[in-house]
């Protein structure tokens, strides 16, 4: 499957995706992953972890993990709002595996 990145994407772009369709958006996650890993730029980098405006508890959560984590890989401080999102109501699991044939 071959992902057309947006042409600003940032947190708030996810959390959209991700509300359109969690199910078939998840890999955008490893694709902003890659851009915030690969920007220098610390203020930037606060820029794409902006909070999304969204209401969705499960997708909020999934954001508020993915800023923190990365500000903590970027060795920059923790979004303010992302320290106050609880957890997910509801579990994701993301599973990058290849189907099993059985022969």
């Amino acid at each position: 499957m071959s992902l057309k990145k947006p042409e600003k994407f940032d947190l708030k772009v996810l959390a959209n995706l991700l509300l359109e369709d969690l199910e078939g958006n998840w890999r955008y996650i490893l694709a902003f992953i890659n851009v915030v890993l690969w920007t220098r730029d610390e203020e930037k980098v606060l820029r794409l972890l902006s909070e999304p405006d969204i209401s969705d508890p499960k997708i909020k959560a999934i954001c508020a993990s993915l800023a923190e984590w990365l500000a903590a890989k970027k060795g920059i401080s923790i979004p303010e709002w992302a320290q106050k999102i609880g957890p997910s109501p509801e579990a994701s699991i993301f599973c990058l595996m290849k189907p099993v044939v059985l022969l």
